[in-house]
């Protein structure tokens, strides 16, 4: 802020560059390690107790574990209330404007997968499966679920991960772990505004068209619930995509490439 206090433009845009490089995925890391993280400050209550009174620390562990997923509810409050001052002031300047909205809009988007990340926590038996082995969490959506193998109608939460799709049954307060996917292995076709097909490749009862199975049918309340989903799902099957391609492809390691470098220059300059 003080390096760029006369240029806010570029205050924006370098903020932005922290979502480029998921810095505030720190914050979905805590808050998906919130329950552990409570349980284990229970358990070692006294000896944190003793550590606080050594160094005179009157708020204690607790207030510094929340005080950053506290201040991150703030950064949208402050962004909204700048975009209003920037009305009222009447200063037209749309690349300004264009840049805080932006950063709203992806603050608030991060603010919301934060208290979605709380939930994965609540999963049962989750334990055959290694989380952080599953790269980044983006989403959890509630649906009215129609699991198609076993002929069964529940609510679930389906939990959407860099690597894989994971479906649980709500229960009360609880979640029951049913099924996970390798994103590769699915297909995903949409089917009015409310309602999205999960089709799993393989064979047996294959559909003709596509080679696949149909596994789950999920529906939501609101279209805008399908349509933020898809979005996101089909964003990481593409990157998925993506990152498989370039995984087939040969690259040179960068010492090598900077030793070739050097190596030429120096008998560009130095030899005969």
């Amino acid at each position: 802020m003080l390096r760029n206090q006369r240029d806010l433009k570029a205050l924006f845009d370098e903020f932005s560059v922290f979502f480029d490089k998921n810095d505030f995925y720190c914050y979905v890391i805590f808050m998906m390690n919130k329950k552990t993280s409570m349980q284990l400050r229970q358990e070692q209550r006294e000896w944190l107790q003793n550590v606080q009174n050594q160094i005179n620390d009157k708020l204690g562990i607790d207030s510094f574990l929340v005080q950053p997923v506290q201040r991150l509810t703030r950064y949208p409050l402050l962004l909204q209330q700048f975009i209003s001052e920037f009305y009222k002031s009447g200063i037209s300047c749309k690349p300004v404007l264009a840049s805080v909205c932006k950063l709203e809009t992806r603050m608030r988007r991060l603010l919301e997968v934060v208290n979605q990340a709380e939930e994965v926590a609540a999963i049962d038996e989750l334990a055959e499966l290694n989380l952080p082995a599953q790269g980044y969490f983006r989403r959890a959506t509630e649906f009215e679920a129609y699991h198609h193998r076993s002929r069964k109608k529940y609510t679930a939460k389906v939990f959407l991960f860099d690597r894989c799709l994971i479906c649980t049954e709500v229960r009360k307060r609880r979640l029951a772990y049913r099924h996970h996917y390798a994103w590769p292995t699915l297909e995903l076709q949409l089917n009015g505004s409310k309602s999205i097909t999960v089709l799993l490749r393989g064979s047996g009862a294959a559909s003709a068209a596509s080679g696949a199975k149909e596994e789950y049918e999920f529906t939501a309340q609101e279209a805008s619930a399908v349509t933020q989903w898809i979005r996101c799902a089909r964003k990481i099957i593409e990157i998925e995509r993506v990152e498989a391609a370039m995984r087939g492809k040969f690259s040179l390691p960068m010492d090598l490439v900077l030793g070739v470098g050097m190596a030429i220059w120096l008998i560009w300059n130095y030899l005969p």
